[in-house]
């Protein structure tokens, strides 16, 4: 979007712009990407992400399934939708089914929270701490979840 910013530094960063422009497309690698995404770097809407989240989440270990799934459910509730509305409205502080799903974002973000961990392990080995085996044994099991999904935990 063009905002007709003005300024002392806005040429300077234009023409930075167009030398890194220049750099993406001039690249060995740049006629491998998919026509689609050449088209948009080539029209200065670059995607934020070159691979789709499926190869991500492949080179990851996160099981894809998974993941839409964390996500829709996750997304009720940040957009607000009538599915998180109707199931806050059905419960009532001291219902048994009230912690379990105040829980369940948690419960969804936390075999991503172990990914994490275990990504930090591998990147700064030095820096890692012993957990105990407990707390080690919950890790492993929320990481077998965001590789397996939940048709592979338990069986």
């Amino acid at each position: 979007m063009k905002i007709s910013a003005a300024g002392p530094d806005v040429d300077m960063i234009r023409v930075d712009a167009e030398r890194l422009h220049n750099m993406v497309s001039g690249h060995a690698f740049y006629s491998e990407l998919p026509k689609d995404v050449r088209g948009k770097i080539g029209k200065r809407k670059a995607p934020h992400y070159l691979r789709s989240q499926e190869e991500r989440n492949v080179a990851s270990s996160i099981n894809h399934d998974y993941y839409n799934s964390a996500t829709m459910f996750l997304s009720q509730y940040v957009h607000t939708l009538p599915f998180a509305l109707s199931q806050l409205s059905l419960t009532h502080a001291g219902d048994s089914g009230a912690l379990q799903l105040v829980s369940m974002p948690l419960q969804y973000s936390m075999p991503f929270m172990a990914k994490a961990i275990a990504g930090i392990e591998t990147l700064w080995p030095d820096m890692r701490l012993e957990m105990p085996e407990d707390v080690r044994n919950l890790a492993d099991t929320w990481d077998l979840l965001a590789e397996q999904g939940v048709k592979g935990v338990g069986t």
